[in-house]
């Protein structure tokens, strides 16, 4: 079944993981040296994990002789829609440099954060979203998985809100505020407005009497 229409796909609910990692750190002595240790040693293997796919992928996709071409439009969150006309293997390669990007940049500000402010947090929540990260992409699944590229897995690929899941949450009810808002201010300023059309009305006709009256004298 595909993912897109399984709400119960492991890449919809990976999104929810990081609410009991938050739940769970506060049990977490993170003033202990042997915690840290295992911390440490686990965020690290994480890393290791994750170079290591990383480079599967980059070898996978450099013997891709497939000549089909992707075409269509390419949105980025928060960006306009960006056209493609590129191989697949041209595609591939470009989301293959993206993702290692956001993953180098996520090892850069957790280690500045480490070693500058000694922060413990960054590390375990690093050790379970930059995997879950790789994991859940297209390419993983395409390259290490073998499944084909269909469904949410087609070219060009979706681009997720920063927030996943847990961001179309907190957007929805935010959506829902901004209708009841604007029915509110429809409803507070209708009666203002009929105020106003009734008493320039009435303004309107007290001149008109007046004119009259001054006629007739």
């Amino acid at each position: 079944m595909d993912s897109s229409a399984n709400p119960f796909s492991w890449d919809k609910l990976s999104n929810f993981a990081i609410l009991p990692i938050i739940f769970l750190m506060k049990y977490i002595d993170t003033t202990d040296p042997t915690s840290i240790f295992y911390i440490r040693a686990f965020y690290g293997f994480s890393q290791i994990l994750i170079i290591s796919i990383l480079a599967y992928l980059y070898l996978q996709i450099s013997a891709n002789t497939d000549k089909t071409r992707v075409i269509g439009e390419e949105r980025k969150f928060g960006q306009p829609a960006v056209k493609i006309d590129e191989s697949v293997k041209e595609y591939d390669m470009a989301q293959l440099k993206k993702v290692a990007t956001q993953q180098i940049m996520g090892m850069v500000i957790t280690t500045f954060l480490v070693f500058k402010f000694d922060l413990v947090q960054p590390l375990i929540l690093q050790s379970i979203l930059n995997p879950k990260t790789i994991l859940t992409h297209p390419l993983f699944s395409i390259y290490v998985l073998g499944k084909p590229a269909e469904g949410s897995r087609k070219r060009p690929f979706k681009e997720e809100s920063p927030f996943g899941a847990l961001g179309q949450l907190m957007q929805a009810p935010s959506a829902e505020g901004e209708s009841d808002n604007q029915q509110a201010t429809n409803t507070t300023t209708t009666p203002a407005v009929e105020a106003a059309e009734s008493s320039q009305s009435n303004t309107s006709s007290s001149s008109a009497k007046k004119k009259r009256v001054g006629k007739d004298n």
